[in-house]
C-alpha cells in the first residue's frame, strides 16, 4: 500500500515514531482520556506517532545532522533544562508536588486506620475458617447480622462510630452472597459462604440483616459463575438467565427470613467509578489544580438495573428495606468522587467508600441500628 518510497520514509521515521509513541501513551494514562474506547485511542496513538515522528524528523532530525554544530548548544541547553524539570518534579521540587504527595500518603494511612480491620478478613477462607467480626456496643447480645462482600465490610465505619447496638459482620471479599452461586475460580468458596450467611442470618439473637455487595460481580459477564439446583451439578450461567437466576435465589432467601418476622436491610447498588479515585485526584491536582472526575450516573443503570425487578417486587413487603446513599452522590446524571467538605474522596478506589465518607453519610442505617 506505501509502495517502495513510502516504506524507506516510514523507516527513516521509525526512531522519531518511537521516541514519540511513549509520550503520547503517557498523556492518555495521566487523563484518561477515550478510557471506554480503547481501540480509538490505540489507532490514535499509531497515527499521532507518525505524524509527529515524520515531523520529527523533517524539522528535528534531518536538520540536526545537517547542522549539529550550530544546533548543539541550544538542543543541549534544553535537555539540561528537561531533566532539571523532571528531576524537581519527582524529588518534590515542583510547586505543589511534595505537598500533594505527603497529603496522599496521610490518606493512605487515615484509611487503613478506620476500615475494615485486616483482622477480619474472611477473603478466600473455607467456611470452618471463617469468624465473626463485631463492633461492641455495650452488653447486649448481637441483633444485627451484616453479609456480602467488600461492598459490606465498607459499612463498619458507619457502625462503630453510631451504632447503638452490636453488630456481628460475616462477610467474604469477591462473593456476592447469592445462595446456590459458586465462583468457578481457584480458591474461592462463594457457594459455601452464602449459604453459611443466610443460614446465619435465619439464627438468635439476630433480628436484622443488612444486605450488600457489589451486584456487577455476579450479575454481569466478569467473574464467571455456575448455578446449582437443589443437587444437581453446577452449571455455568451468562447473560439474562444468570441475572433471573440471581434475582430469584435473592428473593427467596429475604423472603425466607421475613416469613420469620426479621428485618432486612439492602443497600442500593451505588455508582463505581472505571479508574481509582484518590489516585486520578491526586493527578488531576497535580496537573489541573482542581478535581475534574465525576461519574456519570447511567452506568450504574448500565450495570445495575437488572435488579430493579427484584426491588419492585419486594418493595411494600412487611419488613423489607432499600437504603439508597445515592441522593447523597448524584444530582441529575453526574456523581461525584470528591467530597469538599470533607476534603476527601468519596471512594478509596473505584467503589468502596472512604470510611470517614461512610462514617458521615450512613445515616441512613440509623433507624434499624438504634438500642431498644
Amino acid at each position: 500500500v506505501l509502495g517502495h518510497a513510502g516504506l524507506r520514509s516510514l523507516g527513516q521515521w521509525s526512531y522519531s515514531i518511537y521516541l514519540w509513541h511513549w509520550p503520547l501513551v503517557v498523556a492518555l494514562r495521566m487523563t484518561d482520556a477515550f478510557l471506554d474506547q480503547p481501540q480509538l485511542a490505540a489507532f490514535g496513538v499509531a497515527a499521532l506517532s507518525v505524524v509527529c515522528g515524520a515531523l520529527s524528523y523533517r524539522w528535528v532530525e534531518s536538520y540536526s545532522q545537517q547542522g549539529w554544530v550550530r544546533l548543539r548548544r541550544p538542543v543541549l541547553a534544553m535537555a539540561a533544562a528537561a531533566l532539571l524539570a523532571v528531576g524537581a518534579a519527582v524529588s518534590g521540587g515542583w510547586p505543589g508536588r511534595g505537598e500533594a504527595g505527603a497529603a496522599y500518603g496521610d490518606y493512605l494511612a487515615s484509611v487503613r486506620a478506620a476500615y475494615y480491620p485486616d483482622r477480619c478478613s474472611n477473603f478466600m477462607k473455607t467456611v470452618q475458617d471463617m469468624q465473626v467480626c463485631s463492633v461492641r456496643k455495650g452488653s447486649s447480645p448481637p441483633r444485627i447480622l451484616v453479609i456480602g462482600d467488600s461492598h459490606a465490610e465498607q459499612l463498619y465505619p458507619w457502625f462503630v462510630a453510631h451504632s447503638g447496638v452490636t453488630v456481628d459482620f460475616y462477610t467474604q471479599a469477591e462473593c456476592p452472597p447469592v445462595p446456590n452461586f459458586e465462583r468457578v475460580q481457584s480458591g474461592f468458596h462463594c457457594r459455601d459462604y452464602a449459604g453459611a450467611a443466610w443460614g446465619k442470618a435465619a439464627t438468635e439473637p439476630y433480628d436484622t440483616l443488612v444486605l450488600a455487595a457489589y451486584w456487577p460481580n455476579i450479575g454481569l459477564n466478569g467473574a464467571p459463575y455456575c448455578h446449582a439446583e437443589r443437587h444437581a451439578p453446577c452449571s455455568l450461567t451468562e447473560g439474562s438467565r444468570k441475572q433471573a437466576l440471581v434475582r430469584t435465589e435473592l428473593k427467596l432467601a429475604i423472603e425466607s427470613l421475613l416469613a420469620q418476622g426479621k428485618t432486612v436491610v439492602m443497600l442500593a447498588p451505588t455508582p463505581a467509578s472505571r479508574v481509582r479515585v484518590p489516585e486520578r485526584i491526586a493527578r488531576e491536582r497535580f496537573w489541573f489544580g482542581e478535581v475534574r472526575l465525576q461519574i456519570d450516573a447511567r452506568t450504574l443503570v448500565e450495570q445495575t438495573g437488572w435488579l430493579t425487578p427484584l426491588f419492585e417486587e419486594l418493595r411494600g413487603r412487611p419488613g423489607f428495606h432499600l437504603i439508597d446513599l445515592n441522593d447523597q452522590l448524584c444530582t441529575g446524571q453526574v456523581c461525584k468522587v470528591y467530597d469538599s467538605e470533607l476534603k476527601r474522596p468519596v471512594y478509596i478506589d473505584e467503589s468502596h467508600f472512604d470510611p470517614v465518607w461512610m462514617s458521615t453519610h450512613g445515616d441512613a442505617l440509623a433507624p434499624f441500628a438504634r438500642a431498644r
